[in-house]
């Protein structure tokens, strides 16, 4: 969606936040839908759950401070770009391994 806001002339910094609000009642909407069919492993589920709240507060905090280090947004594309990549070159390695 960002693309399409970007391109009708939304602000970035709005069309982050609506495509984030969208992810996060996609997300709720599937979680509830695993919880009425008693399918949803609530040990497992709280064990990511803390497990990502710290992943994501040190990345924040990390990504927050190189940033103020270097005076450039550029380092979030780099970031994203160096994972995206990465996930597009593992991922096929891992489905020829398995």
């Amino acid at each position: 969606m960002s693309p399409l806001f970007l391109s009708l002339g939304v602000l970035p910094e709005v069309s982050a936040a609506t495509n984030q609000y969208i992810g996060m009642i996609s997300t709720l909407s599937v979680t509830f839908q695993f919880i009425y069919k008693s399918q949803l492993n609530f040990a497992y589920t709280g064990f990511l759950s803390v497990f990502i709240f710290v992943s994501g507060l040190l990345g924040l905090t990390y990504v927050n401070k190189l940033v103020k280090y270097t005076g450039r947004q550029s380092v979030i594309v780099f970031i994203l770009t160096f994972v995206l990549f990465s996930a597009f070159l593992l991922l096929p390695l891992k489905y020829a391994l398995d």
